[in-house]
């Protein structure tokens, strides 16, 4: 008889060391693929940021003294044609397609019309 108690402690102990070998696997499992999503939406915010960068020039020729506040988009739209947003912007779509990358970036001047960002992305009267 004590021989059998001894045999199913045994069993039993065995048991319980693999269900925590288990529950460690699934754990490292579960830090792996949250650590491999993480880095593809890293990755990804990356890879749109180096292509709006690339799309249009990061800073307009105007200096600072040149830089003005436009009264509405239809002004400013004059003199860029697709808006203007900060370095680093990307543009907000609703309703699906690319968004606008060819608008001119320029921190200070966004700043100055800043309130015409309906959509609030950084992005003063985007348009294609």
């Amino acid at each position: 008889m004590a021989a059998k108690v001894a045999a199913d402690k045994a069993a039993a102990d065995k048991a319980a060391a693999d269900k925590a070998a288990a529950d460690k696997a699934a754990a490292d499992q579960a830090a792996a693929d949250k650590a491999a999503t993480e880095k593809a939406a890293a990755d990804k915010a990356a890879a749109d940021k180096a292509a709006a960068d690339k799309a249009a020039p990061l800073v307009s020729s105007e200096t600072t003294s040149e830089l003005r506040d436009y009264a509405n988009c239809k002004e400013l739209n004059g003199d860029y044609p697709h808006g203007v947003g900060r370095s680093g912007a990307v543009d907000k779509v609703s309703g699906g397609g690319a968004g606008v990358t060819t608008f001119t970036r320029n921190d200070d001047l966004y700043a100055l019309n800043s309130e015409s960002d309906g959509d609030k992305d950084g992005i003063a009267c985007e348009k294609r």
